[in-house]
């Protein structure tokens, strides 16, 4: 059982402070008796922080008079037991005795019991409904309101990766229409033990509470909502705390006005994120079955107002469905707000390779509508590297897929990397066709290398410069091969900067280092192993910035 206080003290006795004895009615007699008919009446329904008193009788079925003792207890309570007491009651005589007043602090249906007769009596506290914005001033000293609706479609948050999106329906997990309703809760505590401010104490409209946000850089502090998250730490006596509270709710729910409700010490709730008031199932007889517990009731709930609620209709997500590596791509989406009040549209724009199961954001998007406006919403980026992609808009559209496809260019055009380093790719000079069997460099000192039997060398130029503002880097030399037929080959001769070809051609090995400063260039000759017999129009120069092939160069 829980043993939670259920009641509160008032000026005059109360259960709770009614420890040890109290003697009602005239003087003590030691003669025998036998009591019968044992009732414990009173209210039946009553409001927390209500007065009630409780009445017990008791009749003297023996011949002789005598003295009726009994102790009352209320289940569930801290609060010591009552002895009571019916002093001098005649043979065949009914007496009774007041006893209270009493005051519930909480909602709930609360049993009282004679434990030596084991009569009962069941009180039942019904949950407070009051309108939305009303404080309630509980009997203990504690105070609450909560106000304010304001209803969202989506809500941005602050992720470790960037900023995210917390979509209406997502917490609820349920195929009707949702809204996020951000409400404003204000607590005082003038009780004398701390109060829980956890927002699960918390149930609204048929819909589930936010009360933690795992994969928020901040916990509930990173959503983009004004103020600070209500919670925390418990509130101790003699404070008060305000601030923001979030919950997902069915829209139809929200436009017939919200129920925000509240108990100290809440389980999980049923319809309405709360059950009925406690007039809907009590029973007051003595001896009754078994009651639902004080935690399954609301002590409060606030009732608002029916609201006009925006809504939003994406169009189609439009986007190429294939591009050139290296060139923008652009997509759009036409946001109409099909609602009956003003908005703000939030979603984030997503990205996620062939090859990947997680959506990453690239963009978020933030469009302030009234009821039928229209806007269209367009973005441009270059994507990093070649592969198909899958794009969205979440919350709104469905998924698109883009295909971006490695660039190819002739030998001696220039394809400008999605970083900015526009890369122009020779083979050999003027007078020489890049392909022979051996070749001379120096690195201090003269060396020769042969190719194996029944391979060659190609010989390729590479020139690089930086067409952006700002300083970038250039592709490393491993990033470039050469394939012939079905056989590719990676760079056969790495050098650092200083060794130079000396013959068949004659220059500096491609091996950019640092970064580089806008317009400025780097070049170098690079030398791959191929099979023999090999020509120039055989070849095929690859850069990959990663493991797909960005850009081809070919005769």
């Amino acid at each position: 059982m829980n043993r939670r206080r259920l009641l509160s003290f008032t000026s005059t006795a109360v259960l709770p402070s009614l420890a040890g004895c109290q003697v009602f009615g005239g003087s003590l007699s030691s003669d025998p008796a036998a009591f019968e008919e044992v009732t414990l009446s009173g209210p039946t329904e009553v409001g927390v922080g209500e007065r009630f008193s409780l009445s017990v009788a008791a009749t003297n079925a023996g011949g002789e008079s005598g003295d009726f003792t009994d102790t009352l207890t209320a289940e569930g309570s801290e609060a010591d037991d009552t002895e009571i007491r019916i002093g001098d009651v005649a043979g065949g005589e009914t007496r009774s005795v007041e006893v209270g007043p009493f005051s519930l602090s909480h909602a709930g249906h609360h049993r009282f019991r004679l434990a030596g007769s084991e009569a009962a009596h069941t009180v039942s506290a019904a949950t407070q409904t009051l309108p939305g914005g009303q404080r309630f001033a509980f009997a203990d000293g504690l105070a609450v309101s909560v106000a304010d609706p304001a209803y969202h479609r989506a809500l941005f948050f602050d992720a470790p990766s960037g900023r995210e999106v917390l979509a209406a329906g997502e917490r609820r997990d349920a195929d009707d229409d949702s809204v996020l309703a951000v409400v404003r809760v204000w607590m005082e505590n003038r009780t004398t033990r701390p109060i829980p401010t956890d927002p699960s104490s918390f149930a609204a409209s048929d819909g589930a509470v936010v009360a933690a946000l795992d994969q928020a850089a901040d916990g509930l502090a990173s959503l983009a909502v004004e103020g600070d998250p209500f919670g925390g730490s418990p509130l101790a006596p003699g404070d008060s705390r305000s601030g923001w509270l979030v919950a997902d709710v069915p829209a139809e729910r929200a436009a017939e006005g919200l129920r925000v409700a509240w108990g100290r010490a809440r389980r999980e709730a049923a319809r309405d994120g709360e059950t009925s008031s406690a007039s809907d199932s009590q029973s007051s007889s003595a001896g009754g079955g078994e009651r639902d517990a004080p935690d399954s009731v609301p002590e409060v709930r606030w009732q608002f107002d029916s609201a006009d609620l925006p809504e939003f209709s994406v169009a189609d997500l439009s986007l190429p469905a294939e591009t050139e590596l290296g060139t923008t791509l652009s997509a759009s989406a036409t946001v109409e707000n099909v609602g009956a009040a003003s908005g703000t549209y939030r979603a984030v724009f997503e990205r996620r390779f062939g090859d990947e199961t997680t959506w990453r954001t690239r963009e978020t998007v933030e469009l302030d509508l009234s009821p039928g406006e229209r806007r269209t919403w367009t973005t441009e980026w270059t994507p990093p590297e070649a592969g198909r992609a899958e794009y969205r808009l979440r919350p709104g559209s469905a998924v698109e897929t883009a295909s971006v496809l490695a660039a190819e260019r002739g030998f001696g055009e220039t394809f400008t990397t999605p970083d900015g380093a526009a890369i122009r790719v020779r083979v050999g000079t003027d007078g020489f066709d890049g392909l022979l069997g051996s070749y001379i460099y120096d690195s201090g000192e003269s060396q020769t290398y042969r190719a194996q039997k029944g391979k060659t060398f190609a010989f390729v130029r590479v020139e690089a410069r930086n067409t952006t503002d700002e300083p970038i880097s250039f592709p490393g030399s491993r990033r470039f091969s050469v394939a012939v037929g079905g056989e590719s080959s990676g760079v056969f001769h790495q050098s650092s900067t200083g060794t130079t070809f000396g013959s068949p051609v004659e220059g500096p090995f491609y091996a950019p280092t640092e970064t580089y400063d806008p317009d400025e260039t780097e070049w170098g000759w690079l030398v791959f192993q191929v099979p023999a017999g090999t020509a120039v129009g055989d070849l095929t120069v690859r850069w990959s910035p990663s493991d797909d092939v960005g850009a081809t160069w070919t005769k």
